[in-house]
């Protein structure tokens, strides 16, 4: 654990200007899983930001639902000075007399609410306005229209019941990029109070960096959940088979299902599935890949790739994260890949055999990736989002 404290910890910088910044603002975070190693994004991003946050001067709590403490989870929350408060709950609801007592003892200045259909926030968001506590929310990608469009018979009468009066009652909702923006005040209407948008937060040790990949056979690596459909994964198969001198690795985990079964069982000798990575084997797959490759087919801007880019490890990425495709193609820090299979695996071995340009991609990569989603130019900027809300 104290591993991927220290993995967490980065430059930090004070702001100033701010009326809460004497005290610090107390900020409570909620949504997240009990350890940062845990393959999600979502995850990892609260666990940076609550942690940049703390060290920005500001009191931060987690509220996570559970009968007991785990001890890693405390101890890791005490090295980064965050206090962690353990609520019984369940599906439907956190219990409300522990909750009423969190609150009496943290006084938050907001709460701050992350991710989208989970019930127990809805519910808790009644209470908030009850108890005159400002909540926000970041959505990571909820609002989009590939995400609404799954089980909609589901989804659409609970957003109409619970989740969009969430939205319209929440004092801000903060997107991460434009196009999620546009995603938001969609789903929340007129009401809705959407900010602008603030990027994901990277994290990374300052001596990481990219090596210029292996000499001969190439690799190409991808970090994701094994969630077939979203992640892309059908689409890395059939990149990868047909380009049989490469070697491709998946890094990650999810449950087995029919179709991840279907995946695994099409997919070429050079398609690796392999376990995640954390901490120091995390920065080593990315310092020495040739390549990263984005193949999910939605993502408001992925936290691996994210990482990979302020490495210096160039990136690839299939249609789906269309800003991210932008920005890389604006910046010339990456190389936005055609939807089509057979023309996608032929620009990939262009791209491996130029040694020199993926360098050049890759410096400008690291240099985006340092100056606009570092965890402290982040952090600040929530502060600032939060400040502006109440």
């Amino acid at each position: 654990m104290p591993q991927t404290a220290g993995a967490l910890q980065g430059h930090t910088e004070m702001a100033t200007d701010s009326p809460y910044r004497r005290e610090g603002m107390r900020i409570l975070h909620l949504g997240t899983a009990a350890s940062p190693e845990v393959v999600d994004g979502v995850n990892s991003v609260v666990w940076t930001l609550a942690a940049e946050q703390s060290r920005l001067g500001h009191r931060v709590a987690f509220l996570m639902g559970g009968n007991r403490p785990l001890l890693e989870t405390e101890i890791l929350c005490k090295e980064l000075s965050i206090e962690v408060f353990w609520v019984p709950a369940n599906v439907l609801t956190y219990h409300l007399g522990a909750l009423q007592r969190v609150l009496a003892a943290f006084r938050p200045d907001v709460v701050h609410m992350h991710s989208i259909f989970i019930l127990k926030q809805a519910v808790l968001s009644y209470f908030l306005r009850w108890k005159g506590v400002p909540y926000v929310i970041s959505p990571h990608g909820g609002c989009s229209s590939n995400v609404l469009g799954r089980k909609r018979w589901k989804k659409w009468p609970y957003g109409l019941l619970l989740e969009k009066p969430r939205f319209r009652h929440a004092a801000a909702i903060i997107p991460i990029t434009e196009q999620e923006r546009r995603d938001a005040r969609a789903y929340a209407g007129s009401r809705g109070r959407v900010s602008a948008p603030v990027a994901n937060p990277v994290s990374i040790p300052s001596e990481a960096s990219w090596t210029g990949g292996e000499e001969g056979r190439g690799t190409v690596v991808f970090l994701a959940r094994y969630a077939v459909r979203h992640k892309g994964l059908d689409r890395l198969v059939e990149i990868a088979r047909r380009l049989p001198g490469v070697d491709f690795r998946v890094h990650g985990e999810g449950d087995s299902n029919r179709e991840l079964s279907e995946v695994r069982a099409l997919a070429p000798e050079n398609l690796s599935f392999l376990p995640p990575v954390y901490g120091a084997e995390k920065w080593e797959v990315l310092r020495s890949a040739a390549l990263y490759l984005q193949t999910s087919r939605w993502e408001a801007l992925s936290i691996s790739t994210a990482e990979a880019l302020a490495v210096g490890l160039p990136c690839a990425v299939l249609p789906g994260d269309e800003d991210l495709r932008e920005t890389l193609a604006r910046e010339e820090a990456g190389f936005a890949l055609s939807g089509d299979a057979e023309q996608a695996a032929a620009e990939l071995k262009q791209i491996l055999a130029d040694g020199e340009l993926r360098r050049r991609r890759g410096a400008a990569g690291a240099r985006y990736a340092r100056e606009h989603w570092s965890a402290t130019s982040v952090a600040k900027a929530i502060v600032s989002r939060y400040e502006e809300a109440i």
